[in-house]
């Protein structure tokens, strides 16, 4: 399994995440299409937002501060 900062991955669920490129960087291609497409209709900012708000508090890190990414549809599920 990979691992990621969780700060890092948090900035970037903050910065870019309604587009969903969390996703793609993970390489989660389809959700981050579909995210992509849903943030047309703000959808996708709205998913965002609670995956960020998910990983603030739910997302357990290592002693080095780093996260194993999430493998469901999506973040939180």
């Amino acid at each position: 399994m990979e691992k990621i900062n969780k700060i890092l991955y948090l900035v970037i669920i903050f910065f870019l995440g309604s587009l969903g490129i969390h996703k793609f960087i993970n390489g989660r291609i389809l959700p981050g299409v579909v995210q992509l497409i849903l943030s047309f209709i703000l959808v996708g900012s709205i998913i965002a937002l609670v995956e960020f708000i998910w990983g603030i508090f739910k997302l357990e890190k290592d002693e080095n501060g780093e996260i194993t990414i999430p493998t469901g549809f999506f973040d939180f599920v």
